[in-house]
């Protein structure tokens, strides 16, 4: 699972969580991606809404295929600090269910998704102002796997994105973000996520790209922007 948290209030703070696999998030309705994504359709909690779900025209990477996303859930949630979490779930395509991302040890590419969303707030008093993101607890790699969770700001000009948060997960959690530290100490530490840039506004336009890798990426920690001329 991967999880965005995303922070609110006056402001407010949002966590964004990518999870390959985490019963707990059971607990809270999941709806499929590719549902999302061809609906432009869109999950609430609390005061902030996530809509739009899209591919990406141009890819930030090179690392992801447009595939399908009928295996990743999305559920919404409101944590008991105030802060909304976002997560992208592993699931069983047929019953909708919780269920591994897998990357076989033996066969098989990489598992790899790319998709972009809009944040908006639904209460005129709050405003967006940082956001974090974590693997699930379950996250499990195996040999030389390695799962990946970019996060990104889009650029006003189309299909352009900024590098905010680059974690990478191999034997050790990596992590690098091109954005301030949520509690005002300036550099990024690791921990207690990031200022979203522009200030504290109503609403972003994000982009997570997420997944496991077998073995070959060696990823740049740290911002920077991504798109095509």
């Amino acid at each position: 699972m991967i999880l965005n948290r995303y922070s609110t209030g006056v402001p407010l703070s949002v966590l964004a969580v990518i999870v390959f696999a985490l019963p707990a998030v059971a607990q809270s309705p999941v709806t499929p991606l590719n549902t999302l994504v061809a609906n432009h359709g869109s999950v609430t909690a609390g005061d902030v809404t996530f809509s739009n779900f899209q591919k990406p025209k141009i890819l930030p990477s090179p690392l992801a295929p447009l595939g399908d996303f009928n295996d990743i859930g999305v559920t919404a949630t409101v944590n008991p600090d105030g802060t909304v979490a976002l997560a992208f779930v592993g699931i069983d395509p047929a019953t909708g269910l919780a269920s591994p991302l897998v990357a076989s040890l033996t066969t098989g590419g990489d598992q790899i998704r790319l998709v972009s969303y809009s944040i908006g707030v639904t209460n005129p008093a709050l405003r967006l102002h940082s956001v974090d993101q974590n693997f699930g607890p379950e996250t499990v790699i195996t040999g030389n796997d390695e799962a990946i969770n970019f996060l990104y700001a889009a650029e006003p000009i189309p299909n352009y994105y900024d590098g905010l948060i680059i974690d990478q997960l191999l034997n050790t959690l990596i992590r690098g973000a091109s954005m301030p530290s949520a509690d005002g100490t300036g550099n990024f530490s690791g921990t207690g996520g990031i200022l979203l840039p522009g200030g504290n506004l109503a609403g972003y336009t994000m982009a997570n790209e997420f997944g496991l890798v077998k073995g070959h990426i060696s990823g740049k920690v740290g911002g920077g922007q991504h798109g095509a001329h």
